[in-house]
């Protein structure tokens, strides 16, 4: 994800404009030699402070909208008059629609064992799971430094937003008395229970959506739109979720991974002329020169059928008229017999 940060500032939002958003925002530290690849990382000159990163956090939780941090709302004379009121300073610094995709994708940092593999492989939490609060949408984004000598996270509800920072002023390698003595995860249970604790005895309403946002049945495999009866019968699973986007931004693209592939019954592999029975199955089409194995890799369009590879015989499949048994017989084949190929070897996008 680092890489995709660092080519998102370079090459699309630039380093300029990318700092204007991050002092809108209320960043207060920025410097002319943040305009670099580092700042989308967060390597700031002068760094930040957790009050300043909290608050832009906070603009992303509000739909866009920036409320300069305060500590009093007003001030009242002995007689109970104001003598000072200290009204919120606002601005908008997103549009609803990026603040909501933005507040989106940080929900799913919060969620467990988001896994879509084959069978056997361990579940895979994110980044945020150890700070998800026990009954609260919650949104977030953790963050280290090189050799865990800072930590962050920065999260919001439908309610508040808060922000955490741990590390030393001797700048050393921070332990969590885990295994690995990672230093990673100690922050995240701390804003869990404060978290926690603020929210007792709160609904959750859930993050709101703006009438800005519209949806689309999206492929997690292709990210473009999902073919019904293919994508959805993926053999890791379903592989259709629901996403949300800017309105007028939605793909209009059908996947191009998932492909249904006629296939021998007995072997599963793309049948010969002289396969007894066939079925369907989805495959994965995998990227044109792909080296190495990953997970679509197992469910590749397999190769020709190994079984029946000989003309000589083929055994009759069961039927109606014996009762749904089989016969128990070959059939000999003259030496002139051609089997039909019809579509033993074709494949398609979707089932028809």
């Amino acid at each position: 994800m680092n890489i995709v940060a660092v080519r998102c500032l370079m090459e699309t939002v630039t380093p300029q404009l990318g700092v204007e958003y991050a002092e809108n925002m209320g960043i207060s530290t920025m410097t002319k030699t943040d305009l670099g690849a580092a700042t989308a990382l967060g390597g700031l000159t002068l760094g930040t402070t957790n009050l300043d990163l909290t608050a832009a956090y906070a603009s992303i939780a509000n739909g866009g909208t920036y409320i300069r941090p305060r500590f009093y709302t007003k001030i009242l004379d002995h007689n109970g008059k104001v003598l000072i009121d200290n009204q919120p300073e606002t601005r908008q610094v997103l549009k609803d629609s990026t603040a909501f995709l933005l507040t989106d994708a940080m929900t799913d940092v919060m969620k467990g064992n988001r896994k879509f593999m084959r069978p056997g492989v361990s579940p895979i939490s994110a980044t945020g799971t150890a700070a998800a609060l026990n009954n609260m949408t919650t949104a977030g984004k953790s963050g280290t430094t090189t050799n865990n000598v800072d930590v962050w996270f920065e999260g919001f509800t439908p309610y508040y937003t808060a922000g955490i920072w741990g590390g030393c002023d001797s700048n050393q390698k921070l332990k969590d008395g885990s295994v690995n003595n990672g230093g990673t995860s100690f922050h995240k249970a701390i804003w869990r229970k404060i978290m926690n604790r603020i929210h007792e005895g709160l609904s959750d309403p859930g993050f709101v959506i703006p009438d800005s946002i519209e949806t689309a049945q999206i492929c997690r495999k292709s990210g473009k739109r999902a073919v019904s009866g293919v994508c959805d019968h993926d053999p890791r699973g379903n592989a259709v979720y629901t996403e949300y986007f800017a309105k007028g931004t939605a793909p209009t693209e059908v996947c191009d991974k998932h492909v249904a592939v006629t296939v021998c019954a007995e072997s599963g592999m793309r049948p010969t002329p002289f396969c007894p029975e066939k079925t369907t199955r989805i495959c994965m089409v995998l990227p044109s020169g792909e080296d190495g194995t990953t997970d679509d890799s197992y469910f590749a369009i397999p190769g020709e059928c190994p079984i029946h590879t000989d003309a000589s015989t083929i055994i009759v499949p069961p039927n109606e008229s014996n009762g749904g048994e089989s016969p128990g017989y070959e059939i000999p084949l003259g030496p002139g017999y051609q089997p039909s190929r019809e579509t033993s070897s074709e494949y398609g996008p979707g089932i028809q």
